[in-house]
This record gives C-alpha cells, sequence and structure tokens, in this order.
C-alpha cells in the first residue's frame, strides 16, 4: 500500500491560518456583492477548498 501525503501535513507555515481566516473574509466579502451565477459558485467552491484546508490544519 502507499501512503499519500498532502500538501497540509508538510510544510505548512504557522501563519497559514491565519491567512485562510482572511482569505474566507475576502470571499464572504466577495460574494455580498452582485455576480454572476458562475461567479457566485465559484466562490462557493474557493470557500469549500479554503475551509477543508483549515479543517486539515486543525485551525
Amino acid at each position: 500500500a502507499t501512503a499519500i501525503v498532502s500538501d497540509s501535513t508538510t510544510n505548512n507555515p504557522p501563519y497559514e491560518c491565519t491567512y485562510l481566516a482572511a482569505e474566507i473574509n475576502a470571499i464572504d466579502a466577495a460574494s455580498r456583492e452582485r455576480h454572476t451565477g458562475q461567479e457566485q459558485q465559484r466562490l462557493r467552491l474557493r470557500r469549500e477548498e479554503v475551509r477543508t484546508r483549515e479543517f486539515r490544519l486543525g485551525c
């Protein structure tokens, strides 16, 4: 069996949780503005990716 090691378990600087929180705030602010449905979907998916990253890091 081969173990897959993601970037979240190695080489993560200590400020990454702060950066991710700031990115969530920026995404939330952008999603409150008027956008096309496609852009809103892109923001929603990006927010989900960032939240998943936060969870994996234990932020």
